[in-house]
């Protein structure tokens, strides 16, 4: 999209940290865009650490607010003063908790001199504590201008349970860039990075990207793949990402006697090349997961996706079309799907290639920050 000559009042958005997480990154590179569009926008970030902040672009101003401890009014009154002396008459808080300091501070200004959105990226809570914050966070969005969902499954979920029949609610999909994630992008072939990883290029290769957190329940993936070598499939598994589950996945699969069939590749800067190798990318999440990233990116790199169904899978995911949607918890059903994947190279090709034009008709960065674009410089 060419740059926008824009004479619209800046746009601040509210996160707490800039840690190494999808909603920073997805904040980082929206506000990026904009700027390079040549809308106004800046980044407030609560406290520390930071490491995101070389990500953004040297157009987009960034402030750090110093807070210290839950509230603090040191730093409600720094943004007070940024959107006083930037004339901001619009922020999007990302996540529910920067919404506090968004609504002080719009008691503080002129009225009707500043409005706020946010931006809500989690679909179930799962603590008791979570659950008692919502009891203040559902009085805080009825201030709201807008609540901005990741999927409409989400939106709809929060509507009936958190009773927002009266606020103004949508929701803007993820996107992905397409240029960058696609098979042509990635430097060397796919065998050369299986052999990096110590991975036959002979083999099924399933695999998956995220936190080894429990929610994201990688143990089903370890079951799925010993009841596929139990059936005589030459198969693999590549698993990116680090966590606190990675002793006990290493533990587990040495148990089920898989260990030498699983490949733990840690974090990647790249998360190409990993995807690249699999022959099926596979999302096993128990809860937490909204409408997610790395199933977009390996849509985007003409790999069929295989996922439980939390969140918005079953609005990414055309069933038979580009992928499968299973119960979640349902190893039996995923080691079904992965046998019928692996038995029919045919298949296997198609539901790529049609991820792929999804992911280009509907779910590409730039129609995300289009979407964006229209909500933060609504006039």
């Amino acid at each position: 999209m060419q740059q926008t000559e824009s004479k619209s009042a800046p746009v601040l958005f509210l996160i707490d940290t800039l840690v190494v997480g999808g909603s920073e990154k997805k904040t980082v590179a929206v506000s990026s865009e904009l700027a390079r569009r040549g809308r106004p926008v800046h980044i407030a970030y609560l406290n520390p650490p930071a490491p995101l902040a070389e990500w953004v672009d040297s157009r987009v101003p960034l402030v750090c607010l110093g807070r210290r401890g839950k509230l603090s009014f040191a730093a409600i009154g720094r943004l007070a003063e940024y959107v006083r002396v930037h004339e901001i008459r619009s922020i999007l808080c990302v996540n529910l908790y920067p919404m506090a300091y968004a609504l002080a501070v719009q008691r503080m200004r002129p009225r009707n001199a500043l409005s706020f959105d946010v931006l809500i990226n989690v679909t179930d809570f799962v603590s008791l504590k979570q659950h008692v914050q919502m009891l203040v966070y559902r009085c805080l969005l009825s201030q709201a201008r807008t609540i901005v969902f990741g999927c409409r499954l989400q939106l709809v979920k929060w509507r009936r349970v958190y009773r927002l029949k009266g606020a103004r609610c949508t929701y803007i999909y993820n996107g992905v860039d397409v240029h960058r994630y696609q098979k042509g992008a990635v430097s060397g072939n796919r065998d050369e990075w299986l052999r990096r990883w110590g991975l036959d290029p002979s083999a099924f290769i399933v695999g998956s990207i995220g936190r080894l957190r429990k929610e994201k329940n990688h143990q089903d993936l370890i079951r799925a793949l010993d009841r596929l070598v139990a059936q005589g499939v030459h198969a693999q598994c590549l698993i990116a990402g680090d966590g606190p589950e990675r002793n006990t996945l290493r533990a587990m699969a040495a148990d089920l006697g898989v260990e030498e069939r699983v490949v733990f590749a840690g974090d990647l800067a790249d998360v190409r090349p990993a995807l690249l190798a699999m022959d099926v990318f596979v999302l096993t999440s128990k809860a937490v997961e909204t409408f997610s990233n790395a199933a977009l990116e390996a849509m985007a790199m003409a790999r069929p996706v295989v996922l439980s169904d939390v969140g918005g899978a079953r609005e990414m995911v055309s069933e038979g079309k580009n992928g499968y949607v299973y119960p979640k918890g349902d190893v039996e059903r995923l080691a079904q799907i992965l046998k019928l994947i692996h038995d029919r190279p045919d298949l296997r090709q198609a539901l790529g290639d049609v991820g792929r034009v999804m992911v280009e008709e509907r779910f590409s960065f730039s129609q995300m920050v289009d979407e964006y674009e229209r909500l933060a410089f609504a006039s």
